[in-house]
């Protein structure tokens, strides 16, 4: 369901790892596509790409609209949510 890792630990690997692991038991277990969303333009989006997420929407001002306070990423309000789909080929 979320997938982050405490700042303390960040820039080490880890969530690439992670996420590395979670596709791997996707594959295995015959899961055709996975759906992540993020905050546009936010540094996970990059890594996301890498594995080969690609961009499908973008909800405008979503972060505004759903959430009482703003939120913040690496010191970046988040505004937009992308939503990246990956196809998982066997």
């Amino acid at each position: 369901m979320n997938l982050s890792v405490s700042p303390a630990w960040q820039h080490q690997g880890i969530g690439r790892g992670l996420l590395s692991f979670a596709v791997q038991n996707c594959k295995v277990a015959g899961v055709k596509h996975l759906v992540i969303r993020t905050g546009y333009q936010s540094p996970q989006q990059r890594i996301y790409e890498q594995f080969g997420f690609q961009i499908v929407s973008v909800a405008k001002d979503y972060f505004v609209r759903h959430y009482a306070e703003p939120i913040f990423d690496a010191g970046q309000q988040l505004k937009d949510q992308v939503t990246l789909n990956l196809t998982i080929e066997k």
